[in-house]
């Protein structure tokens, strides 16, 4: 085939081929000039090529004890997996297979269906991601990760390379810490890489409570939602009803205190009242007149629950505990000393024992006399049991200084005062 132009050896190693032998038997006498002059014209070398290169026939040249393998076998020099080698059609068949004695015959080891296709393609580096472990040829397909990127672990070539960094913020995903970026918010969390929308923002009378590490939390500065900031209210009484109301008060206290007007008819007992309780410390304290027989005694109380009792003005109790329960301002009914309720007495006002207070009528007795009945007026009628409204007073002379009363101011006057300086008046 080489001499008819069939052939053409080019940029290859030869190893052993010391002659030309035409296996059928007849001998080309110049076939060694011939290859060395196309070995030189073609970059045809005889040199070790790798392949097994150490075959042997029988004498006759009809058995081949030790044929030929052109697959790398112990004679390869450098280390390592070869591929199969030989040479090829540009079909991939092996040349030396089905025409020629060599490959007929048996004398090389050629594998059915064509040495050139029992290559398998692919990346033969085991530090790539689509390493394949099957592959006997690389075909430059490898890939490789960096920087935060890994393989997904295959070594059939299949790998692939798994992103190590999905937001590309030049942080490696498990190296990431998810939070707050805002550094206006309550939760800033200044470690974190990866923003997850957990901000939390301090709004109106609320504050941060300081923390920058993501734990961080919004304070409350308006505890009762009434508007007004804590550090703005006002702490007081703010019921209208209450003694101590406080109008610039923005915050309830519970510091407020109602009026309680406690009422006791001695119309039956003929004496001033006095009143002592827990308000007052156990201490009697006198009561007011009000009108005839009534007295009564005011003070201003925090809520709550308090007992007490009447007594007279020497301090001898009615003989009944007493309890009131005070929620706001609260003004008792007038009850009788030494009762649960109001007093008997005279329901007519036409007689001078006339109790406006009585619920219980009793017969009147003391017949109403009009007239004068204070003591200090000019016209004071110690008859009269009912006052009339005709008392006359005596509005004082236009000489206050005029002591003996003789129309002048002088030494007696004088006198009369120096004898009278230091006395104590009745």
């Amino acid at each position: 085939m080489w001499n008819n132009g069939l052939l053409t050896l080019s940029n290859i190693r030869a190893q052993g081929a010391t002659d030309i032998i035409d296996y059928d038997g007849t001998q080309v006498a110049t076939g060694d000039a011939n290859l060395d002059t196309y070995a030189g014209s073609n970059n045809v070398s005889i040199s070790n090529v790798g392949i097994d290169a150490d075959w042997s026939a029988n004498a006759s040249g009809t058995a081949f004890p030790n044929p030929f393998n052109p697959v790398p076998t112990a004679d390869v020099a450098a280390p390592g997996t070869y591929a199969y080698m030989g040479a090829f059609e540009p079909n991939g068949d092996n040349w030396l297979e089905n025409w020629s004695f060599t490959g007929t015959s048996g004398i090389a080891n050629i594998p059915a269906g064509g040495g050139g296709n029992n290559d398998v393609p692919g990346c033969t580096d085991a530090t790539a991601c689509n390493y394949n472990a099957s592959a006997t040829l690389n075909n430059g397909t490898c890939i490789y990760a960096t920087g935060c990127d890994s393989c997904s672990g295959a070594t059939d070539g299949t790998g692939t390379v798994v992103d190590g960094d999905s937001d590309n913020d030049g942080v490696c995903n498990n190296a990431e810490v998810a939070g707050c970026q805002d550094a206006t918010a309550c939760n800033f969390n200044s470690a974190a890489t990866d923003s997850n929308g957990s901000c939390v923002f301090a709004t109106g009378c609320d504050t941060c409570s300081g923390a920058t590490n993501g734990t961080g939390t919004v304070v409350d500065g308006d505890t009762d939602n009434d508007g007004v900031c804590n550090a703005n209210e006002v702490a007081g009484c703010t019921d209208t009803t209450a003694a101590n109301y406080n109008p610039a008060a923005t915050d309830s206290n519970t510091s407020c205190q109602y009026t309680v007007v406690f009422r006791v008819d001695m119309w039956n007992n003929g004496n001033a009242a006095s009143i002592a309780g827990d308000f007052t410390g156990g201490a009697n304290l006198a009561m007011t007149w009000a009108n005839y027989e009534l007295y009564k005694f005011s003070v201003n109380l925090s809520p709550g629950t308090y007992s007490y009792q009447f007594k007279t003005a020497s301090g001898v109790a009615d003989g009944i505990n007493r309890t009131v329960t005070v929620a706001g301002a609260t003004s008792l009914e007038p009850v009788c000393f030494g009762s649960t309720s109001a007093c008997s007495g005279c329901m007519n006002p036409e007689f001078a024992d006339f109790n406006p207070h009585a619920e219980t009528a009793v017969p009147c007795t003391l017949e109403a006399v009009a007239g004068c009945t204070y003591a200090d007026a000019e016209n004071f009628d110690a008859a009269a049991t009912v006052d009339n409204g005709s008392c006359t007073f005596q509005i004082g002379n236009d000489c206050p200084s005029d002591i003996n009363g003789d129309g002048a101011v002088g030494t007696p006057d004088l006198l009369t005062f120096l004898s009278s300086f230091g006395t104590t008046c009745e």
